[in-house]
């Protein structure tokens, strides 16, 4: 059976400059739009299931749903620290020392708090909300692991000092150089100073500010904490713990595996990830339709040619085949070219409620986007032809 040559699909397409043109652009915004996306909606996930370590635990009260609503006494702490004194890792704070060995057992504050950031370049009207996080500057590093210092240092008590995440501006609403060491926020009637920065790269702690747990507690007039958190020993033990801490009734708090809490929580954004995925999927489907449309306008304008391929010997497997060759290369091209499109937006910063994130345009995305682009060009030439080929040979040369 004779076959169409490769060459003749690629002279088509090059013939027919102005439509393989407009048929690749259209094509490649649906695949960025796509990519765009799809990228959205895994990171937002990823930023969550993400965050935590496999090896700590998250205490909070038993009414509260999340950290920022949780309140545990003083006293309570205490007896909750020296319950897990055993199964928590130590540490110590000078390694040349002979003190003994602390616990990794961080007790810290979280809030939503108004702020305004002093000499914005570009801040809008009114203060903006932003997460803040109270934490011991010794023991934070240490129970984050995917915590890490870029800039400047951490704060010191009693100094009224800040440490930043990467994507702190984009949650506030400022330029991230407005947030850099040196800068004044203003927040709880007080001035306080940017002395550092950090990264949490993946995960929503990124886009929080850390200050010295005692001054946020000082400054709000609150004598509890909003939670704990504690790295283990022994990682596997850490459903066994939380149980245990959530059935006794002596401290009315409840535990989970950090993981395992930042995974629920994340269950509240449901809606997002929903909307973004049936974007992606609407996008799809509209781009299968505009792709059909496109194709079945350029086949049915060459039936003649069909039917005079046919003529002369090709048989109708063969023409279909160099049509969807045609357009499967149309695909592949304007696919690539909307993924280099669509990874424009890697990196891009995003504002959700209570947090926000860096979209990751990972190979993942890049190979869905490309198999629909694929899919695109595929079902967009193979209904068309089909039509066409159905046509008797003698009809299909006298079509005008």
């Amino acid at each position: 059976m004779a076959r169409l040559p490769l060459r003749y699909s690629l002279r088509n397409l090059a013939r027919r400059r102005l439509r393989t043109l407009l048929t690749m652009l259209g094509l490649a915004l649906v695949v960025s739009a796509i990519v765009f996306m799809l990228a959205f909606s895994t990171s937002l996930a990823s930023n969550f299931r993400d965050t935590g370590d496999p090896d700590n635990i998250i205490i909070i009260s038993k009414k509260a749903q999340t950290t920022a609503l949780s309140s545990i006494a003083d006293k309570d702490c205490d007896l909750i620290k020296s319950k897990l004194f055993d199964v928590a890792r130590t540490f110590k704070l000078d390694e040349e020392s002979d003190g003994e060995p602390e616990p990794l057992i961080s007790q810290e504050v979280y809030i939503g708090l108004n702020v305004k950031v002093q000499d914005a370049k570009a801040f809008r009207t009114g203060l903006q909300r932003a997460v803040f996080h109270g934490v011991d500057p010794d023991l934070v590093f240490r129970v984050n692991s995917n915590l890490r210092l870029v800039k400047g240092r951490p704060p010191r008590q009693d100094m009224l000092e800040l440490l930043v995440g990467k994507t702190a501006a984009t949650r506030i609403g400022v330029k991230t150089e407005d947030l850099s060491v040196g800068a004044k926020l203003t927040l709880l009637n007080q001035t306080w100073t940017v002395v550092g920065e950090f990264e949490a790269r993946g995960t929503i702690m990124d886009s929080e500010i850390l200050t010295h747990v005692n001054d946020l507690r000082l400054h709000l007039k609150r004598q509890d904490y909003s939670f704990i958190k504690v790295k283990l020993k022994d990682k596997s033990r850490a459903e066994e713990i939380c149980k245990q801490l959530s059935l006794d009734e002596q401290f009315g708090v409840k535990a989970f595996p950090e993981r395992v809490y930042f995974a629920d929580y994340a269950e509240g954004f449901d809606y997002f990830l929903t909307f973004a995925n049936a974007m992606a999927l609407i996008i799809s489907i509209g781009g299968i339709v505009a792709g059909m449309n496109t194709m079945y306008t350029a086949v049915m304008g060459r039936i003649r040619e069909i039917g005079t391929l046919q003529i002369i010997g090709f048989s109708k497997r063969a023409v279909l085949v160099g049509i969807i060759t045609e357009s499967v290369i149309i695909a592949l091209v304007s696919g690539a070219i909307g993924c280099g499109l669509g990874y424009l937006a890697n990196g891009l910063p995003m504002k959700i409620p209570m947090a926000a994130f860096r979209v990751n345009v990972s190979a993942q995305v890049i190979l869905l986007a490309m198999g629909a682009s694929l899919l695109i060009g595929l079902v967009g030439a193979f209904i068309p032809a089909s039509r066409a080929l159905r046509l008797r040979m003698v009809d299909a040369v006298r079509h005008q």
